[in-house]
């Protein structure tokens, strides 16, 4: 276990607590388990390097039950080396459902998991996540399951950063904040139009 760290959320109360699972020595590359301290302690895997499960288990902070959402950055060993161990760790435990992100490949690469790692549980959805200027073109593979530019639910948005593509000089984040922005003032407007019309 390299380390513990706590964040607060920016402004709203809200905590989540991050523990970054590596061990250089054992050649273990670091991963990050995020827990979200509200509601219903939600946990994310960002990363999941050969021999995290091991490392995990005899640590004693393996992901629970709650773990929501695995994301990996490529397919090298460092990035997803420990997906199968994983999963059978998770089967173990009779958790039900992950997604695992990813570029593209992440269907073809479950799929490929499933072929030599036995497991019926969890139940594994592949989400490829694109920049946004190919989200338009980008259409599910049958490996994928669901093809995005991000992630999110009701805990966490998490926005990948391409290393190069058409718009590189367009940051996400900001793209994704304007966007939520117009919709709140359409919204707003609708409203006092209706309130107007009565």
């Amino acid at each position: 276990r390299r380390g513990l760290g706590r964040m607060a959320g920016a402004g709203s109360g809200d905590a989540a607590s991050v523990l970054v699972v590596g061990a250089d020595a054992d050649g273990v590359a670091p991963s990050l388990l995020l827990t979200c301290d509200r509601g219903s302690k939600r946990q994310y895997l960002f990363g999941c390097a050969e021999g995290f499960s091991r490392l995990a288990l005899e640590h004693r902070v393996r992901p629970t039950g709650k773990l929501r959402a695995c994301f990996l950055t490529s397919f090298h060993p460092n990035a997803c080396g420990g997906l199968g161990g994983t999963l059978l760790r998770l089967s173990g435990d009779g958790h039900g459902d992950l997604l695992v992100a990813g570029p593209s490949g992440v269907g073809a690469h479950i799929r490929a998991l499933r072929r030599f790692v036995r497991f019926r549980h969890p139940q594994v959805t592949a989400l490829r996540l694109v920049p946004p200027a190919a989200a338009v073109d980008a259409a599910a593979s049958p490996d994928d399951d669901h093809v995005a530019q991000s992630y999110e639910d009701d805990s966490i948005c998490v926005l990948p950063l391409f290393k190069s593509f058409e718009h590189a000089n367009e940051c996400q984040l900001c793209e994704m904040e304007a966007e939520a922005k117009r919709k709140r003032k359409r919204e707003k407007d609708g409203a006092e139009e209706q309130e107007e019309e009565e």
